[in-house]
């Protein structure tokens, strides 16, 4: 099933740019979309982590 969107030619052009020369504007999305949740994963984990009330399971 495929869907239109509307977007300005500003973030076409983005896309475009990001476009490898074999991706589908889909492809585009989904590849940017993933590093985005990947980053804002690391971004968590890493606040995690710096919590000072994290104790660490190596110390006994």
């Amino acid at each position: 099933m495929t869907h239109r969107i509307r977007i300005s030619q500003e973030a076409y052009d983005l896309l475009e740019s990001e476009r490898r020369p074999d991706e589908s504007f889909s492809d585009v999305l989904r590849r940017l979309i993933e590093r985005y949740e990947k980053r804002e994963f690391a971004k968590r984990e890493k606040s995690i982590f710096k919590n000072e009330e994290f104790e660490s399971l190596d110390k006994e």
